[in-house]
């Protein structure tokens, strides 16, 4: 287990590609699981009703599957899927837990309180620092350069967020 996440540590700090995990059912299902439930977790976290927080989320794995695994249909690269999946919700897992003590900060803070004004400001920082590591993963899924998986990271990004709200009327 400790390997794994130094892999995925590996990953979220770009020294690694989603090429050197298993390319695992196993842990496929196992980070998209581990996703759902902290995910979930986060988002009820934050007054959202938990089954809301739990459609969110999963919609959000189930479509991150889908256009992964449709992506890579067209370019006849079905075989990165397992590794690509497993990267992409193994390294969310560890974002999710870095979002954690900045939730913690700022619990019970009015916007105007210095802890939530940091808290806002690494929170902004951690969704970006997402954004390179999910733009990373692309890079290397899509034989890309940094550039475009960084564009292609961000635009699933701003795609995904947008159909989960949409979708769910939030």
């Amino acid at each position: 287990m400790l390997r794994l996440f130094q892999a995925f540590l590996a990953i979220c700090l770009l020294r690694r590609g989603p090429q050197d995990l298993p390319a695992s059912r196993f842990l496929f299902w196992l980070t998209a699981s581990a996703g759902l439930l902290l995910g979930t977790l986060i988002l009820a976290s934050d007054d959202e009703p938990l089954l809301n927080a739990l459609l969110a989320q999963g919609l959000d794995q189930l479509l991150t599957g889908a256009l992964l695994y449709s992506a890579l249909s067209l370019q006849r690269r079905q075989g990165r899927f397992l590794q690509a999946g497993s990267a992409i919700f193994g390294s969310g897992l560890l974002v999710n837990l870095a979002l954690i003590p900045l939730l913690l900060l700022a619990a019970g803070a009015t916007p105007q309180e210095p802890r939530a004004q940091l808290a806002g400001l690494l929170f902004l920082m951690l969704l970006g620092w997402s954004i390179v590591i999910l733009g990373h993963i692309l890079r290397h899924t899509f034989d890309l350069p940094f550039g475009a998986g960084l564009m292609l990271g961000l635009g699933y990004f701003l795609f995904i967020n947008q159909l989960v709200s949409g979708i769910l009327g939030t």
